[in-house]
């Protein structure tokens, strides 16, 4: 009679297989949710991020789609905060565009060089119309302000007499700019209110070239037709100093070699 012996295995053998399996349970729960072994106020705490970064996502959202229907035609320049009349259309329009919410959104909509000003101004006020009338005021004043310089910054610039044309060029840029502050808009260019001093300012080769050519008295010749013409004769001598400056050093290296 055969005898069949079976072994059983010993304590150690089946304690190890159990912490096995045990390990194995704990990997699958930990794999399928992270805060497994957390206490559980940590669990609370990241439940309660979870729920915040979502609003913060949905909230994004949202102001973008808003975003997507208020686009102005371009970003708001710092330049739209340089005049009376510019600030009130920039509001106006902004007014338009934005339903609500509007001193939140307004600093977004402006230049980083009048931010801060812009910030200053609307502090303190709680309804857009009290926020709006204080910027009018104030760009309004400092408008006025700034125009009344403008004359006198000009008389002095058409007094520095230019004697190259490099700095002939500059100085035109400069004067342009400054007549077209003062007299906004495209009238400056059929004007000839600013034409006598730019014609005496120039150096004396442009203004035998500018009368050469215009064929008539620079006093009643409009101020857009007399700049261009003195920009191009000034672009010219430039040109050909250039010209014989390469012309010298091309000269000088031959001479050394």
């Amino acid at each position: 009679m055969l005898r069949h012996t079976f072994l059983l295995p010993s304590r150690q053998t089946a304690s190890s297989s159990t912490s096995r399996q045990q390990r194995r349970q704990d990997h699958l729960i930990k794999t399928a949710d992270p805060t497994a072994d957390c206490p559980n106020h940590l669990i609370k705490c990241r439940q309660q991020q979870q729920r915040d970064q979502d609003r913060d996502q949905d909230r994004d959202q949202q102001r973008q789609q808003q975003g997507s229907d208020t686009t102005f035609d371009a970003p708001p320049p710092s330049r739209s905060f340089s005049g009376g009349q510019k600030i009130k259309y920039f509001l106006d329009r902004f007014e338009k565009k934005i339903p609500e919410e509007r001193l939140e959104w307004l600093p977004i909509f402006v230049g980083p060089a009048y931010r801060q000003r812009v910030e200053d101004l609307i502090d303190g006020h709680t309804t857009w119309s009290a926020a709006k009338a204080s910027l009018l005021r104030y760009y309004g004043a400092f408008n006025q302000a700034r125009q009344a310089g403008l004359p006198s910054r000009l008389r002095q610039h058409e007094a520095r007499r230019p004697n190259k044309p490099k700095n002939t060029i500059n100085w035109l840029e400069r004067h342009t700019s400054f007549c077209r502050q003062i007299d906004p808009g495209t009238g400056t260019n059929d004007s000839t209110r600013h034409s006598l001093g730019l014609f005496s300012a120039l150096p004396q080769d442009i203004r035998q070239m500018l009368l050469e050519d215009l064929s008539r008295d620079p006093r009643s010749t409009p101020y857009g037709l007399l700049f261009s013409r003195a920009y191009f004769f000034a672009s010219l001598l430039l040109r050909d100093e250039e010209v014989s400056r390469r012309r010298e050093t091309a000269d000088a290296t031959g001479a050394e070699e």
